[in-house]
């Protein structure tokens, strides 16, 4: 019976460590292809933006120009994003297109926080003239690990712990096209977008990928010693009664110190 249950959890263990092994090649392929459309909207050159189509499968990946207003007033602010070890914001604002009904939301850069007042909002300059931007599009923001549920506030509650897209028109009263634009061009605010390019960190995935099957690896060979040859050898060191030699010595030594002594010994 432990012998099964040794088995059992040998196995579970290679089953995970195999997939979480797979699992990290799978992102480090993703981030790879992310990189390679990148590069190649890179080598494009920017498309100036009409507003004319908000289909996200004709525009993701693309690198796009804007010309329009923020909107300071339902610009919000993403906490707990660093640079260089700094606190701070991720700034995301509407962009309001001339003629257009919906909204470009522009993930603008960051912004440091007061060390001091957390609550207290970053100086952004935005609505008094129009901006024109360029930058990747893309289908989110990632919003990295989600600690319970969360909702936005009020109108003045503009510190938000991720972005969400669906609460963002809920809250703005905004209409947004469903994709973002990660800005890459240097406006003059003041903004940092030192953005981390995803290429980046293929061959640390590689790497992960690598520890978890050299994990899978060891617990194959432990579980085969242990299971099958230490088990193997001891049968064979047995003789024909499936005992070992050793086993046989201690048994007769036991009986010879259990045998009566002296006279009345038979």
């Amino acid at each position: 019976m432990r012998r099964l249950i040794a088995s059992l959890a040998a196995i579970a263990m290679i089953a995970l460590t195999v997939s979480l092994g797979n699992w990290q090649l799978r992102r480090a392929d993703e981030k790879a292809a992310m990189q390679a459309v990148r590069d190649q909207a890179a080598a494009a050159g920017p498309i100036d933006f009409t507003g004319s189509s908000g289909d996200p499968a004709s525009l993701l990946g693309s690198r796009l120009r804007v010309t329009g207003y923020f909107d300071d007033d339902r610009t919000i602010f993403i906490d707990n994003r660093t640079h260089a070890g700094i606190a701070g914001f991720h700034v995301v604002a509407p962009m309001h297109v001339p003629g257009r009904d919906r909204v470009v939301l522009v993930l603008r850069g960051w912004a440091a926080g007061d060390p001091h007042d957390r609550r207290r909002l970053p100086q952004v300059p935005g609505g008094e003239r129009a901006w024109t931007v360029e930058g990747l599009v893309e289908p989110g923001i990632p919003g990295g690990i989600r600690l319970g549920d969360w909702a936005p506030g009020g109108p003045d509650d503009r510190i938000w712990p991720r972005f969400e897209r669906d609460a963002f028109a809920a809250w703005s009263g905004l209409e947004p096209f469903p994709w973002v634009l990660r800005q890459t061009s240097d406006s003059g605010d003041g903004l940092v977008r030192d953005w981390v390019q995803p290429g980046a960190s293929v061959d640390r995935h590689r790497a992960y990928a690598l520890q978890w099957y050299s994990f899978a690896l060891l617990f194959a060979i432990l579980w085969a010693w242990y299971g099958f040859w230490v088990p193997r050898r001891r049968r064979r060191a047995g003789g024909p009664g499936g005992e070992s030699p050793i086993g046989e010595q201690e048994e007769a030594s036991a009986a010879s110190r259990d045998r009566p002594s002296g006279p009345d010994a038979p």
